[in-house]
């Protein structure tokens, strides 16, 4: 367990440190396959990616001002969302960038800045000590994790007195969404049991029909009304490779956990956090909450 100063000075050169953790464990492993070894294996530049989420999601709720101080990023990916923050110049002491993937491993040489380290470990048990951190952000990692609430737990442990939490969640849908949801479901535990190869046959194929009936029409529909495009099932996707590739993510997750808005407050709440704010977006749940 570093204490945060000491681990900014001892890593200082290579601003890279990996916990020991066992890449053995079935959700460890798993993981690792999909987003380390695949989805998040090579790093793109966010003036590329379009779907940068700090930008198009996040800052529609919450402003880029309470990034600040000490940040941690809990499944940081493959850095698009830190790359953003950088260009934004914002002032801040240290950012460091957390993800149970190995492609985490080759991030400090494609983002250069001084400030920034990578760190290889487990969102359940980050090596760092208690209250170290003003902010801690995540985006879509919370809810592939094997113990929602023991992550919550950590990452409250990790903050400082008034730091603040910011994540997003997938979650539970009232309307037609919901029996997308019921098969994605089942699809999850066929494919935890069939192997990963069968997910990417499948979701290859898969892919082509969701462009066609879901991708395409919200495009044209888009030239109309933007409102009612982001209505439309994978309306997000841009082209046939980014449909496959959020299929994978989805279908080849250890677990994908959804919660109502009701539920993940009284969630909150339990593990000790307070004025709790939940933005309820077309996409998932936008969480800011603070630590007290």
């Amino acid at each position: 367990m570093f204490n945060i100063n000491n681990f900014l000075d001892k890593f200082k050169d290579e601003r890279f440190y990996r916990e020991t953790f066992d890449e053995n464990d079935k959700f460890i492993y798993r993981s690792n396959k999909i987003w380390g070894s695949f989805l998040h294996k090579e790093n793109v530049s966010h003036k590329k990616l379009q779907n940068c989420h700090l930008k198009n999601v996040i800052e529609k709720y919450i402003s880029l001002e309470y990034f600040r101080g000490n940040i941690l990023e809990m499944g940081c990916g493959r850095g698009n969302d830190l790359e953003y923050f950088l260009s934004r110049n914002m002032n801040f002491n240290c950012y460091i960038a957390s993800d149970i993937g190995q492609n985490v491993r080759f991030l400090n040489k494609k983002i250069l800045n001084q400030k920034v380290y990578f760190l290889n470990a487990d969102n359940h048990s980050i090596p760092i000590e208690n209250e170290s951190f003003d902010l801690i952000y995540s985006f879509g990692s919370f809810h592939h994790c094997k113990n929602f609430k023991e992550v919550l737990v950590e990452a409250k442990r990790l903050l400082k007195v008034n730091g603040n939490l910011v994540f997003y969640n997938y979650k539970k849908h009232d309307n037609y969404k919901k029996y997308f949801t019921y098969i994605e479901n089942l699809l999850l535990l066929i494919f935890n049991y069939t192997g990963y190869r069968s997910t990417e046959i499948f979701s290859n194929f898969l892919s082509y029909f969701i462009y066609s009936i879901f991708v395409m029409p919200s495009k044209i529909v888009k030239n109309f009304s933007e409102e009612k495009s982001k209505k439309i099932p994978f309306n997000y996707c841009s082209n046939l490779n980014s449909v496959y590739r959020n299929l994978i993510d989805r279908l080849s997750s250890p677990i994908n956990l959804r919660f109502k808005k009701d539920e993940m407050y009284l969630i909150l709440k339990e593990v000790g956090f307070n004025k709790i704010d939940i933005f309820d977006d077309d996409s998932g749940l936008i969480v800011f909450c603070k630590k007290l």
